[in-house]
């Protein structure tokens, strides 16, 4: 569940170093709203590093389909991104589907002080090197989704988020979980929002409901400026872990804003959570007319399964930059950084990182060439059968859309 709760090898490369799996090695165009349909024809190159003696490269020419229907209105904006890709491999007869990537988002204000956001990712891949920036390596087919809800109005809040992963090997766990939360605003005034919450979250694994934690809380979210917002809240939550109840803290803090507060060059937020387990983010961000940064730590309690059985405390990293180089040409990097623990054996560990950067540029406005570099790496502790990866992929790319 994605619980909002922070030497230069090619480790430090891969956090440091190459954002956005669908932007970068797929289609991202600027132009008018509307439904913008196109093709990638791509040819790419994998190099395996792993096995004595390195295995020989592989390329592998694609064809992926792709549509991108997005709309910004007065009331309701929403963007919708979705592709198929299809490879033809060099010891394979004809194409076959290598994976599937719909992520779309819509946002509405139904009055002065209600809006809602809707946002969700869609992954099915049988491609080794998974597009899906938060799945681990296999040699299975996987499947992965997730998504969240948000309403609020002048005197409450309710948000649902759920995460459902599965895999065609039966040896990997499947899991799920999603979380039902509210507030209720008693008291409140343009700068104050006294509240009252509750949130009840379900992790279940291999079959199994595992973990379930209800909470209770009742805090305060304060407006010091139009930029610069504060949230605490206190609380009980109890928590049926297999059976076992017991009863715990239950707090929630954050501070967003605080970048443009103090005069710095970047926006920053951080929040925590404590119940069943600690969680929480710290991000920075900046964004200026042809340029974007970021950076992102989030610490969650998932149960995505694969390799484990249980629930898993995880650490991800990102980072991502972009700049517009002359209008017609773009550079991006992005890297993350991925750490997932099982919770009853937190001495074990499944580390995965990813790297990428990409050029590209327009040569007519319906025309883009792109050329991509990225580099993937898993490993893990003895305890843990995971699937060792250590892989270089090169993409060349021409993109046509017809806008």
């Amino acid at each position: 569940m994605r619980r909002a709760c922070f030497g230069f090898g090619r480790s430090a490369l891969a956090i440091a170093g190459a954002a956005g799996t669908l932007t970068l090695g797929g289609f991202s165009w600027s132009g008018a709203e509307g439904l913008s349909p196109g093709i990638t024809i791509q040819t790419r190159f994998d190099q395996e590093q792993t096995g004595v003696p390195q295995p020989p490269g592989e390329w592998t020419q694609s064809l992926t389909p792709h549509l991108l229907l997005e709309r910004v209105g007065p009331l309701t904006t929403w963007d919708l991104r979705a592709e198929r890709r299809y490879d033809k491999a060099a010891n394979v007869s004809g194409l076959h589907m290598s994976h599937d990537i719909v992520v779309g988002s819509a946002a509405s204000r139904w009055g002065e002080h209600t809006n809602s956001n809707i946002e969700g990712a869609y992954y099915q891949s049988q491609d080794v090197f998974n597009p899906d920036p938060r799945a681990p390596f296999s040699n299975s087919r996987q499947w992965h989704s997730y998504g969240t809800a948000d309403l609020e109005s002048w005197r409450g809040e309710a948000s649902y988020l759920f995460d459902v992963a599965s895999y065609e090997d039966t040896t990997l766990e499947d899991g799920h979980s999603q979380l039902l939360g509210g507030a209720l605003y008693p008291l409140r005034s343009e700068a104050n929002r006294w509240m009252v919450g509750a949130h009840h979250e379900e992790w279940t694994v291999a079959g199994r409901n595992q973990l379930t934690t209800t909470t209770a809380t009742a805090g305060l979210r304060r407006d010091h400026t139009p930029t610069l917002t504060s949230e605490l809240q206190v609380g009980m939550a109890w928590i049926d872990e297999e059976g076992v109840h017991r009863d715990d803290l239950a707090l929630v803090a954050g501070l967003k804003g605080f970048g443009q507060a103090l005069g710095l060059p970047f926006d920053a937020r951080f929040e925590f959570r404590h119940d069943v387990a600690n969680t929480g983010l710290a991000e920075m961000w900046r964004s200026t007319p042809g340029k974007r940064f970021g950076l992102r730590w989030e610490r969650t309690l998932d149960a995505s399964g694969g390799f484990f059985d249980q629930p898993t405390n995880q650490d991800y990293v990102t980072f991502t930059a972009q700049d517009t180089l002359g209008g017609r040409s773009i550079v991006s990097l992005e890297g993350s950084y991925r750490l997932a623990r099982p919770r009853s054996l937190n001495g074990d560990r499944l580390e995965t990182y990813r790297a990428a950067a990409a050029f590209s540029k327009d040569l007519q406005p319906w025309l883009r060439a792109k050329a991509r570099y990225s580099l993937a790496v898993q490993h893990s502790s003895p305890g843990i059968d995971a699937y060792p990866f250590d892989r270089n992929r090169v993409e060349l790319m021409l993109t046509a859309v017809y806008q």
